[in-house]
């Protein structure tokens, strides 16, 4: 069996949220270049089709890392178009989020969201996302402190990204709650 086989194997087999981003994570490092744009862009259809539609629920049992993580493993370039489609989902859901649930998503995590949907930032889902995002932070005073250097840098790169695109707020679909 391939080093891809086995790692498809892994993902296929992985049944919660945790188990999956765990072996995404260990499979996106491993695998060589070409067989990595082939794995993360299984993952991304993976991910999009088992595990999005249980978001809000997983936020609530303290899962966010590990859609964070995923979907900012699969919102990279070897992700492909299946990985632009599962950020973009997520950043969907993350733009309908009221304050108290994106509160239980945790900084660390947000900061990983704001990086992948920045990544996309032309894409209305995603600049609704991190706009969401952006939004919730800027009413968070003290919450930073939480956060260590990696995790702030990729916050400010996060949404400094969407912001050079010119697409914070004006292009936005801002209808929210």
């Amino acid at each position: 069996m391939s080093a891809l086989e086995a790692a498809l194997t892994e993902i296929d087999r992985s049944h919660q949220i945790r188990e999956f981003s765990i072996a995404v994570l260990k499979h996106a490092k491993q695998l060589r270049q070409a067989d990595q744009a082939a794995f993360l862009q299984k993952a991304a259809s993976h991910f999009q089709l088992r595990f999005v539609e249980c978001f809000e629920e997983n936020i609530l049992a303290g899962k966010s890392w590990d859609y964070a993580t995923t979907c900012n493993a699969i919102s990279r370039a070897g992700g492909g178009e299946a990985g632009i489609r599962a950020c973009e989902r997520i950043a969907a859901r993350v733009s309908q989020l009221d304050n108290a649930l994106i509160k239980k998503v945790g900084f660390r995590a947000i900061s990983l969201l704001a990086s992948s949907f920045s990544r996309h930032c032309r894409m209305t889902e995603c600049c609704n996302g991190t706009v969401r995002l952006a939004e919730f932070c800027a009413d968070q005073r003290g919450a930073f402190q939480e956060l260590n250097s990696q995790s702030l840098a990729s916050l400010v790169n996060g949404f400094s990204k969407s912001a050079e695109t010119s697409s914070l707020p004006s292009s936005c679909d801002r209808n929210r709650r």
